[in-house]
């Protein structure tokens, strides 16, 4: 199979679709890589979570080459996942996505009707950063019963959502909401103004 071949990227899939040995797995990587994007379609769309081996394999291949066009399939796994070692590789695999694996994930917080927004906050959970914080403030003035798990999340990312947090209270809502925002603030705040102990403080 060479690009351009229509069946190619289907080939490909197809024999991943059971456990392969690890020079196998590697002839299918080097193929991946000459294939490109026809590959990353076609494997995304055999991506499935109940079969961890083979999906191991997948995930193996699908980083040969650049494969952030896979990013909707990847969290649909997840979503799926119910083995911790095959989140972590489908979080980590991700992570490492690239710019289309974000707005992968953006996507499935602004449009939470597509049915990916828990593997969206599952992976957040994990790998948020401030700059998913846009987007998570976004999904907390939409979509009002997530607020709680949302500043949760807002949280974890630590005192790199400060600002976030201190905009968002300035545009000013009702008191509850206020509330939940000013006590992550504070709780964040007082995280980074905490003096440090000394060495030899017991």
């Amino acid at each position: 199979a060479s690009r351009g071949d229509p069946t190619a990227g289907e080939l490909l899939a197809r024999a991943l679709r059971q456990p392969v040995l690890p020079d196998d797995r590697l002839r299918l990587q080097e193929a991946a890589q000459l294939l490109g994007d026809q590959a990353v379609v076609a494997l995304a769309r055999w991506l499935v979570a109940e079969q961890p081996a083979r999906l191991v394999d997948q995930l193996a291949v699908l980083r040969a080459q650049p494969y952030g066009e896979a990013g909707a399939a990847l969290l649909r796994a997840l979503d799926d996942a119910r083995d911790g070692e095959l989140q972590a590789a489908l979080g980590a695999t991700l992570f490492v996505g690239g710019p289309a694996s974000a707005e992968a994930v953006e996507e499935a917080l602004r449009l939470p009707g597509q049915g990916l927004l828990a593997a969206a906050l599952r992976y957040l959970a994990a790998y948020g950063t401030a700059a998913d914080l846009p987007a998570l403030m976004g999904l907390f003035d939409r979509h009002h019963p997530m607020r709680g798990i949302v500043l949760a999340l807002v949280e974890l990312i630590g005192p790199a959502a400060i600002p976030a947090l201190e905009a968002r209270v300035a545009e000013g809502d009702d008191d509850a909401t206020l509330y939940g925002l000013e006590r992550r603030l504070a709780l964040l705040q007082a995280t980074t103004d905490r003096p440090r102990r000394p060495a030899g403080d017991a």
